[in-house]
């Protein structure tokens, strides 16, 4: 007689011990997957349950800082590029308006250039929006400025300007200063 395991449904006996121990192994990985899923979705949901409060937790110390910085500004007021610059602005329409005999667009371009110079220098320094490099923008409309005054305008007129040194004296100062706002655009870069 032969060690032969009878056939069952067109199978073995032993296929079928071995399909079924296959199987209840198979089983076993699936439940130990399930199991090692399981603790790696905990883990996953505490992580990010934890970065969600550090990401809290910075949040408020970033509002706390701004805060504290804007009571130091308030209290320090404005820099002094700033007031350097809304000055120049001022003192260029005050030379425009006391020199009617020029025509208009002879000094139009350099109000235009006081105006937005004292633009960029608010903007580097913190107050008010701005498209583009403001420290860049102030320190090229700054020379645009002494340019006009030392070089166009003699050029183009003989006229003395009265206060022309001044404004030159501004954007000179100005373009001195711009070094100590690039700490604050940085700042300001870095919270948005």
């Amino acid at each position: 007689m032969t060690d032969q395991v009878p056939e069952v449904g067109g199978a073995t006996a032993a296929d079928s011990v071995e399909a079924m121990a296959e199987r209840l192994a198979d089983e076993k990985i699936r439940s130990t997957l399930g199991e090692y899923e399981k603790q790696l979705a905990d883990m996953m949901a505490k992580a990010e349950r934890a970065f969600a409060d550090q990401q809290s937790q910075l949040d408020a110390q970033r509002q706390q800082l701004a805060g504290q910085i804007a009571a130091v500004r308030a209290q320090a007021g404005p820099p002094e590029a700033v007031t350097l610059a809304a000055s120049l602005a001022q003192r260029v329409q005050s030379i425009a308006d006391a020199n009617p005999d020029l025509p208009v667009p002879h000094m139009a371009g350099v109000r235009d250039q006081g105006k937005r110079l004292s633009a960029a220098v608010q903007a580097a320094a913190g107050s008010g929006e701005y498209d583009g490099d403001p420290l860049q923008d102030a320190e090229r409309l700054a020379n645009g400025v002494i340019t006009w005054f030392t070089r166009s305008h003699p050029r183009v007129s003989g006229k003395f300007l009265e206060g022309a040194g001044e404004v030159v004296n501004e954007a000179e100062r100005i373009l001195d200063l711009l070094p100590e706002l690039a700490p604050v655009v940085q700042a300001v870069a870095a919270a948005v």
